[in-house]
């Protein structure tokens, strides 16, 4: 009896590992995002504020055949716009190398089999200026790519399904799902005008 318990747990766990193999992508997919849900693209503004707080995902969808490491880089706009926090990378890497603004190629130590969260980093927009973030190649290689979980681990290149967060972005095609931000309040539980400026210096 427990043998035939066994047998069909290790048939219904293949039948899962294959069910979710036909799910993913041929190609990969990276995108950045402006919330964990990776479902809004751009950062809207409300009335004549300069200030507010977004937040930054990037998210990746393995290729069918698995997904170990990822190396691209994150252009950032003209210094001034945005104050940049502190990047809190997936704690699940094995290996990373670089940042975001010269590049980072990062390693999972688990062969990754569904959508998985590379980075997160807290962005203040002190402006209204319209502007983007943008997903780049890395400029070691001139690419944005993965590496597979396939014998060898070979590099695959991948599909930028969401290549810029918008910054005070109106909603439009592109913007189709666009976030209103808090609006900040200087005493009501955010940090204080010192703590913002000091982002800055």
């Amino acid at each position: 009896m427990k043998k035939a318990i066994v047998v069909a747990a290790i048939a219904l766990s293949a039948f899962a590992v294959s069910t979710r193999a036909q799910l993913l992508p041929p190609k990969g997919y990276i995108g950045l995002y402006n919330s964990e849900a990776f479902g809004l693209h751009c950062w809207c503004p409300i009335g004549e504020s300069a200030w507010g707080r977004i937040e930054m995902w990037v998210w990746c969808l393995p290729s069918t055949n698995g997904l170990k490491c990822a190396e691209f880089a994150v252009q950032y706009p003209a210094r001034g716009i945005l104050a940049l926090e502190e990047v809190e990378y997936n704690t699940e890497f094995a290996l990373r190398v670089g940042n975001l603004p010269s590049g980072v190629s990062a390693c999972f130590a688990d062969c990754q089999t569904a959508w998985v969260w590379f980075c997160r980093q807290t962005l203040w927009v002190r402006t209204t200026t319209k502007a983007e973030i943008e997903l780049a190649p890395h400029p070691c290689c001139g690419e944005i790519r993965f590496a597979s979980c396939a014998e060898g681990n070979p590099l695959e290149s991948v599909i930028v399904i969401s290549p810029f967060l918008g910054i005070n972005w109106e909603p439009d095609a592109y913007c189709y799902a666009c976030q209103e931000p808090l609006e900040l309040m200087i005493g009501a539980g955010v940090p204080s005008w010192g703590a913002i400026k000091s982002l800055f210096e």
